[in-house]
């Protein structure tokens, strides 16, 4: 979802070869559990991922393959709304990295990257700016450049920015990410989508809605085109476009949009979801706006309930971010 999913976006590191049997299988269940997470079947990934750590573990802790699939396993939890669980695999991961490939390679890059996006939807913005300046320093200094990596810390770093409300310094961020990808025609499709609506979110907060209404569009649909009209990726591009549409006071098109966003949030993230229980918060407020206001009681209390379960399923005293997914 990140999309990362991740909304903000997430990357699964792909398999390295070696021509042992262990080697095999641990690429095969890579390969699956990244087809899985881009497919948006966090559940299956989750226990692909598993299986993948449980054959890294066979060759010890200094197997750069355990580092990788901890990071797999990270995503899925993430994308699961699974807080706790996510953070300890990144927290391992990273550790794992540094200690295998170093501090200053591409691969340590990556999940500073995914690190980063998961803090800043934490709602915990200093650390994440200060993961995501590190990954985008490291990918600017790497030999050869890797542009499209780059472009994702790019997003990456520029999401905790706009939530910061450094506006201007996301824009400059976002635009030379948009760049990279149209030089690169056919490759990041996903990246471009997540791009465009993280721009469109920057025109948003600049006043800019024509321009943001534009881009959050475009952004859905090339997830559209690329995945599918039903894929978890859409949402924050549908909530975004959802409050664009009720501040241009265009209601029904916002209304649409918004139950759109509550209906794919609902069947392919569950009624336990944090991100199902803020889309359902915004959606409230538009209701009550509208003067709908025993829709949007309803819609309340659902929401408080999904939140509620998440934060009892993540661990007592876990914060729930709500305004942050309002501000995309």
């Amino acid at each position: 979802m990140r999309c990362r999913v991740v909304w903000c976006a997430l990357t699964v590191f792909t398999a390295l070869g070696t021509a042992t049997a262990q080697s095999d299988e641990w690429q095969r269940l890579m390969s699956q559990g990244n087809t899985q997470t881009r497919a948006g079947s966090y559940k299956e990934a989750a226990a692909t991922f598993r299986e993948a750590v449980r054959v890294a573990e066979q060759s010890g802790s200094g197997d750069i393959r355990l580092a990788k699939s901890m990071n797999g396993l990270a995503i899925a939890y993430d994308e699961l709304g699974q807080s706790g669980d996510a953070e300890r695999c990144y927290r391992r991961a990273l550790s794992l990295m540094a200690a295998t490939s170093g501090k200053d390679s591409p691969d340590y890059a990556k999940l500073l990257s995914n690190m980063g996006a998961f803090y800043t939807e934490q709602g915990r913005p200093a650390k994440a700016e200060e993961l995501a300046r590190e990954a985008v320093a490291i990918y600017a200094h790497a030999v050869p450049r890797d542009e499209l990596a780059l472009a994702l810390a790019e997003n990456c770093l520029a999401d905790v920015l706009v939530r910061n409300r450094d506006y201007q310094d996301a824009d400059r961020l976002l635009n030379e990410a948009l760049r990279a990808l149209n030089e690169q025609p056919g490759k990041g499709t996903e990246l471009l989508g997540i791009t465009l609506n993280n721009l469109g979110a920057v025109r948003r907060f600049q006043g800019r809605m024509e321009e943001a209404t534009q881009m959050f569009e475009q952004a859905i649909g090339i997830f559209e085109i690329s995945l599918t009209a039903e894929h978890p990726i859409v949402l924050r591009s549908l909530n975004n476009l959802g409050i664009v549409y009720a501040a241009c006071g265009r209601n029904h098109e916002a209304d649409v949009t918004f139950q759109r966003a509550v209906q794919v949030a609902e069947t392919h993230l569950g009624k336990e979801h944090p991100v199902y229980g803020r889309i359902l918060r915004n959606y409230a407020d538009f209701l009550r706006k509208t003067g709908r206001k025993a829709e949007a009681k309803a819609a309340e209390a659902e929401s408080r309930a999904a939140l509620a379960a998440s934060a009892r399923r993540n661990g007592v005293g876990m914060t729930v971010d709500v305004s942050s997914f309002r501000q995309e």
